[in-house]
């Protein structure tokens, strides 16, 4: 056995691990050009000082060093491919300084390390076979061997794609072939490397898009046929017509090859494509100006309303090209779920948002005018601009949280700048102008001056809701939000072989910038204070940025929340108003906080309020809250109303848009909702116009109503104000009518308010017809016509991610959740009870709770919490309750009632002691209820409830519950059932 001199196996190696110690530390912090002149320095130690060929642990050593700078310049290579420094021709300026290299790419280093170190490995399986190697196994040279070969073959994938980029396609399948014999070679030994299998997938995937080097890829081919299919229309003065030739209405394009293939089809075979492999797919349409090319077919499509033809060969053509356009559209949504492409191809000169909002425009205008000559607005291409237009908004925001989060925090707590951000290539934000002309146009959707509506679609809006949420995002929550609703799973897809499905899964998720409790243990006291520092400076930073937007897009000049009051007061859509009016509340929430009086001054010329300043509500001659009342109308009042009935429908629409919003304030900022009732709505004559509404027999205005007095019963200073109108029989209008979500709003007032009123709460007969129509509510769903609709909605808004959670049935839980509270009802909802009146509900109550529980998605959580609290109630008397109330009070519930007592004249209390002995909810009434609810199934539907939240709160009432239950036999034998 050769054993080399002392000299140089005792010298040379201990300051060369020392190097290398250093050069693995430098790569793990994020320094590569330091980690590769350390592995340099340690190189030319070995090559110095002795001859490496004459021990073998000198030559493994030498490999692993190899190995190692040749990972640095993979991700050398990475950040430059990201900026877009590498030049083509294989050479680069950006070299780290310090190393000798020559002026060669990081990938062409790379493979020329790695085939360094495994010529080392050779030598030392050439000494082995001659018995002359002093290496203990060979499990260390195999390891090795198998990160060579793995970093080779990505360096191998990467050149490829910079030769294809340069239309060098003999030389990418080249590199493309000599990767999978790299790959081959590995999975020989460890045919279970994930990696590896799912790189060569990759590599067949580009072989097989090249055509094995025999040819041009499908996608290649379809944008030369689509491309010579646009110079036809451009040089026609055309909108897509076809080429001459080709058959009247169908549109084919030759290539200039002979045989013909349609436009359409040449798209769906771009779609095709992305949906196999979306980044590689993506980067080739980029790289072959298929960017450029697709807005032209979406432009072209703009001219066709010039001329109007009545012939149904016309209407075919149109057809087509809006087809062709919709696709296109399709196309570059796809190709923006890949980061890169965005980063490359996605900026404000190749994909401009002036453009998509011209679009948008026309589209709109489309829609408002008579179809009588066949034109119309296209929803499909509308609706497609926007998915594009949210995608690029959410990139960016982003790509600024990845900016921000970027540099490493070190242990002293101190943050490393590095290059880190400087690695990272800056986006240009897409214009606010731009996007708020495309949510004005979506808003305003077939809506002709006139206040009649025109159009019943509703994709335009909730498309545009999405751009609103994801444009206003103000923390990383937010973010989350808008990325999961805008993002298809495709974009998960990650060209890095090396990164495991979930990685790439929280690759782009703003939420990866948050720490965990798994990273919270790992870290120092000072890097954990430091992350805490910069995520609450982020969303500071946020913050500003999302009010600003809502300021920009709530303006009188920019017209946005005008837009947004006219699309609620127009539709049909009850639902479609009800998220319009979650969505303005959201944006008065995110616009402040706390100084009420900014929202004021955001929104006081849309209420109709023209004396209004700040402060001057509290003057002497206002009136507070609690003192305004409503007057009896006599017949000089009945007389004013029918003259204001009688003036145009814009006033009634206008008084329609002040009523949306305060609303939509009363849920986003209940004490300026308050204000607008009092001071704000049209200089205080709210009351008169609320009376208005509910008596228009006009469907969109009583819903509207509806909506105030709903949120509005929800606010404790506005309750007497809502009973005053409770009282005369106001409401009565809202409860007989037809719709739902008209009757719903209205007995959920009624709940709200008349249980907190001695009269009503003392009427049995009161409650129970709230009972009743809080029943109906929960069966709207299995109505025919509401099935129907859900499913022609849930059409329409799959791409919006709207829950199609009824807001009836959500209504109806919550007046149930109210009226549990009295004893009779508890006994009539578990002993089975079914409206006499109603021919609809043929199950009872409680059936129809424990079916909803049952079949409850995530997103419902408020009605999760109901039905929990509703179970929960009927299981408990009111005297347990009561006790629990004064758990860790200083004061008991015998020394409060005493306190009671002492206030009370000897009628109140006869009255009071004949009220409890009438409620009788005593322990064996409740234990006999909760057989009832075990006997429905009940504590199978809080194990539904408890499995389906992600609330707390809910799962701790869900939990109450169960414990409330537990102690009975026949709940115990059911949970065994269960299990």
């Amino acid at each position: 056995m050769t054993t080399p001199s002392s000299s140089s196996s005792s010298l040379v190696p201990h300051h060369v691990e020392e190097l290398k110690s250093q050069g693995n530390g430098a790569f793990r912090k994020g320094n590569i050009s330091l980690a590769i002149q350390c592995y340099t320095s340690a190189l030319e130690c070995i090559n110095d000082g002795i001859d490496s060929r004459g021990d073998c642990n000198i030559l493994l050593l030498a490999s692993t060093l190899l190995s190692n700078r040749a990972m640095c310049e993979l991700k050398l290579a990475e950040v430059e491919r990201t900026t877009s420094s590498i030049r083509l021709d294989g050479t680069d300026d950006s070299r780290p300084s310090g190393v000798k290299q020559g002026r060669r790419s990081p990938l062409r280093r790379c493979i020329d390390d790695c085939t360094a170190a495994l010529a080392r490995l050779d030598d030392i399986a050439h000494a082995s076979g001659r018995g002359a190697c002093n290496i203990a196994g060979g499990t260390d040279c195999q390891s090795t061997r198998g990160k060579i070969l793995y970093r080779r073959s990505r360096a191998l994938v990467g050149m490829a794609s910079g030769t294809i980029d340069d239309h060098d396609e003999e030389a990418g399948g080249k590199y493309l072939n000599d990767a999978a014999r790299d790959l081959l070679q590995l999975l020989s030994f460890d045919p279970n490397n994930r990696e590896a299998t799912s790189l060569l997938r990759t590599v067949r995937y580009e072989h097989e898009r090249l055509g094995g080097g025999m040819g041009r890829s499908r996608i290649s081919r379809s944008l030369d046929r689509l491309r010579s299919f646009v110079v036809n229309a451009v040089n026609r003065g055309d909108a897509l017509e076809a080429p001459s030739g080709a058959a009247s209405g169908n549109l084919v394009v030759d290539g200039g090859r002979g045989g013909g293939m349609d436009a359409l089809s040449c798209l769906r075979v771009l779609q095709a494509s992305l949906a196999d492999e979306v980044s590689s797919s993506a980067e080739e349409i980029g790289r072959r100006g298929g960017v450029s090319l697709l807005l032209q077919i979406v432009k072209l499509g703009m001219i066709s309303s010039s001329e109007a033809v009545d012939s149904r060969k016309e209407n075919h053509h149109r057809n087509n090209v809006c087809q062709c356009r919709v696709a296109s559209l399709h196309v570059l949504s796809a190709c923006c779920t890949h980061e890169p492409f965005v980063i490359k191809y996605g900026n404000r000169d190749s994909l401009p948002p002036e453009l998509l909002a011209q679009i948008t425009e026309e589209e709109a205008a489309l829609s408002a005018i008579d179809d009588e000559a066949g034109v119309n607005g296209s929803v499909d291409v509308a609706v497609a601009v926007m998915a594009l237009l949210v995608r690029l908004i959410v990139h960016w925001e982003l790509q600024e949280s990845g900016r921000f989060f970027a540099p490493k925090i070190l242990e002293d707590g101190s943050v490393d700048e590095g290059n880190a951000i400087d690695a990272m290539v800056s986006l240009s934000e897409v214009e606010a102008s731009s996007i708020c002309r495309v949510l004005r146009a979506a808003f305003l959707w077939g809506q002709p001056s006139s206040a009649c509506p025109r159009s019943s679609d509703s994709r335009p809006p909730r498309a545009a809701i999405d751009i609103l949420s994801s444009w206003t995002a103000s923390d990383l929550d937010a973010l989350d939000a808008a990325y999961d609703a805008c993002y298809a799973p495709s974009s998960y897809e990650s060209s890095d072989a090396n990164s495991t499905s979930s990685m790439n899964k929280n690759a782009k998720k703003a939420s990866r910038h948050r720490i965990t409790p798994d990273e919270i243990r790992k870290l120092k006291p000072r890097q954990v204070a430091t992350h805490r520092k910069r995520e609450a400076e982020y969303h500071r930073i946020a913050k500003q940025r999302a009010i600003r937007h809502v300021s920009t897009f709530c303006s009188t000049k920019t017209g946005g929340l005008d837009a947004m009051l006219s699309c609620a007061a127009q539709t049909n859509d009850h639902r479609l108003r009800r998220e319009l009016g979650l969505q303005i509340g959201r944006l008065m929430s995110v616009y402040c906080e706390n100084d009420n009086d900014e929202v004021k001054k955001l929104v006081y010329i849309a209420l109709g309020c023209t004396n209004w300043k700040v402060g001057n509500e509290d003057g002497d001659g206002k009136r507070a809250l609690s003192s305004l009342s409503i007057e009896e109308l006599h017949d000089d009042d009945e007389n004013e109303v029918a003259e204001y009935n009688a003036e145009s429908a814009s006033e009634m629409f206008s008084i329609k848009k002040r009523a949306q919003l305060t609303a939509s304030l009363l849920l986003g900022k209940p004490e300026v909702g308050i204000w607008a009732l009092k001071h704000g709505w049209s200089d205080s004559n709210g009351v008169k116009e609320l009376k208005l509404l509910i008596s228009s027999n006009d469907s969109r205005a009583m819903s509207i109503a509806s909506e105030i007095v709903s949120a509005a019963s929800s606010v404790e200073s506005a309750r007497p104000f809502l009973a005053t109108l409770v009282k005369e029989g106001t409401l009565e209008d809202l409860l007989i009518h037809p719709h739902a979500d008209v009757r719903s709003g209205a007995a959920s007032c009624m709940a709200k308010i008349g249980l907190a009123s001695k009269s009503l709460s003392t009427d049995e007969g009161e409650v129970v017809e709230l009972l009743d129509v809080a029943i109906e509510l929960l069966f709207e769903e299995e109505e025919g016509d509401f099935k129907d609709e859900t499913r022609r909605l849930a059409k329409q808004v799959s791409s919006s991610k709207v829950a199609l959670g009824s807001t009836s049935m959500e209504r109806g839980v919550e007046v149930l959740a109210y009226l549990v509270s009295k004893t009779f009802v508890k006994e009539k909802i578990a002993s089975g009870y079914v409206p006499d009146v109603s021919p609809t509900t043929p199950k009872s109550a409680l059936q129809r709770l424990v079916e909803i529980a049952c079949c409850l998605s995530n997103s419902d959580s408020h009605m999760a919490y109901g039905l929990a609290g509703i179970f929960n109630l009927i299981a408990v008397s009111i005297e347990t309750l009561r006790k629990e109330a004064f758990i860790g009070k200083e004061i008991t519930q015998e020394q409060y009632d005493q306190l009671q007592a002492l206030g009370k004249t000897e009628e109140e209390k006869k009255a009071a002691a004949k009220n409890d002995r009438n409620e009788g909810d005593n322990s064996a009434s409740v234990r006999e209820r909760i057989q009832k609810l075990a006997n429905a199934n009940v504590p199978f539907a809080l194990v539904k409830l408890l499995e389906g939240s992600s609330s707390d709160a809910t799962q701790t009432k869900v939990l109450e519950g169960m414990g409330r239950m537990a102690s009975e036999p026949v709940v115990i034998f059911s949970a065994k059932s269960v299990e």
